[in-house]
């Protein structure tokens, strides 16, 4: 038993955080893309006090559709004990990571998986530029919005007496709606 689970008096301990992100159905493709996400690979650094990760984010305008947009930006975090496995896929407008914690191992070399952490993967969308407008009410609305739809679940393991238990807590989904523009009436 490591010394951090023996002082903080529970045999409790992280096993995996899913971080998922998707667009919402009716704009994915038509008017919010996701255009770059990181880390885009699988990092395993189980045998690493400190093992930094570096997120690299750009975007560039769609031609026709977003003209002379771009963005870059770059930013580093540590992770401990940890690795980060990369589920998305563009095609379905998936952002997805797994934080694999190493919890079933007490080996003196690894550290224990109830250390702090903080992850801080990232993702770029961009939207069109849009008019909406109600006749009926004379009201236009002209500008670009972002529905991202986010969930989050964190899992924990314990040695049981035939392996392991685990309990998993699943966020409520999120939907973070980014919008920015100006709006009419006639």
């Amino acid at each position: 038993m490591s010394l951090a689970r023996l002082l903080s008096g529970s045999d409790w301990e992280t096993a995996d955080h899913d971080a998922y992100h998707t667009l919402d159905s009716l704009d994915a493709g038509k008017t919010n893309w996701f255009v770059d996400y990181d880390p885009t690979t699988t990092f395993v650094s189980y045998s690493s006090a400190s093992f930094t990760v570096t997120v690299s984010l750009e975007a560039k305008g769609i031609p026709a559709v977003t003209p002379g947009v771009a963005i870059s930006f770059t930013y580093t975090y540590n992770i401990p004990w940890i690795a980060i496995r990369d589920l998305s896929d563009f095609s379905s407008y998936r952002i997805e990571w797994i934080h694999d914690f190493n919890e079933q191992n007490d080996d003196t070399l690894y550290g224990p998986s109830s250390n702090t952490y903080t992850t801080k993967p990232g993702f770029v969308v961009l939207a069109k530029n849009v008019t909406i407008c109600d006749s009926g009410l004379h009201y236009c609305w002209i500008g670009t919005y972002a529905h991202v739809i986010a969930r989050y679940k964190v899992t924990f393991g314990r040695p049981a007496w035939l392996g392991w238990e685990y309990k998993t807590f699943t966020s409520q989904t999120i939907y973070p709606y980014v919008s920015y523009g100006r709006s009419y009436t006639w």
